[in-house]
């Protein structure tokens, strides 16, 4: 759940931005059973992207988890997860309007076939 304050993804998503975490045995993120869920997974270091909407506010979270501590991220890296999440935010947005108006037009159209019954 990204709205969570005891992962590394709540805190990424309350703050609106990308979290890394070098080493999951020693950050602060975790309580000590999300900390433990994700050793166990082999999870040693990750980072949280959130995937903006169109308020700003994240509509989901996509994460890239390392078996080893200290990944560092290129530049480049960082770049493609920004583009990444930008696209995906953009086409959930997309979508979600898109199911919404032809769902509307669906009602609208046996609202519209039942009053002439």
């Amino acid at each position: 759940m990204i709205d969570d304050t005891t992962t590394a993804c709540g805190h990424a998503a309350r703050k609106r931005e990308r979290v890394v975490v070098e080493d999951v045995a020693t950050a602060p993120d975790f309580d000590e059973t999300s900390r433990a869920v994700l050793l166990a997974a082999h999870s040693c270091s990750l980072q949280c992207t959130p995937i903006p909407g169109l308020a700003g506010r994240p509509q989901g979270m996509f994460s890239t988890h390392h078996d080893q501590p200290g990944h560092a991220y290129t530049g480049a890296e960082l770049g493609a997860l920004d583009r990444v999440a930008r696209e995906a935010g953009a086409w959930l947005d997309w979508y979600r309007t898109t199911t919404l108006r032809a769902a509307l037009e669906d009602l609208d159209r046996r609202a519209q076939g039942d009053e002439t019954d």
